[in-house]
């Protein structure tokens, strides 16, 4: 999962497109999982990627 975080900025487009079509409850709870163990990690990743998290979570 870490690596979906770190190119995010790159190709935003093409990622939402597949996240959109493989996102179901047991991705989305990985994820928020992962966010909970790894905040700091995805915050220093920047500030868009944080927004994306928050409408994760917010799922």
């Amino acid at each position: 999962m870490p690596f979906i975080f770190q190119v995010l900025g790159e190709y935003v487009i093409e990622i939402l497109e597949v996240l959109e079509r493989q996102i179901n409850e047991i991705t989305i709870s990985n994820y928020q999982k992962f966010v909970a163990e790894k905040f700091k990690f995805v915050a220093e990743n920047g500030k868009a990627n944080c927004k994306l998290l928050e409408c994760l979570v917010q799922k």
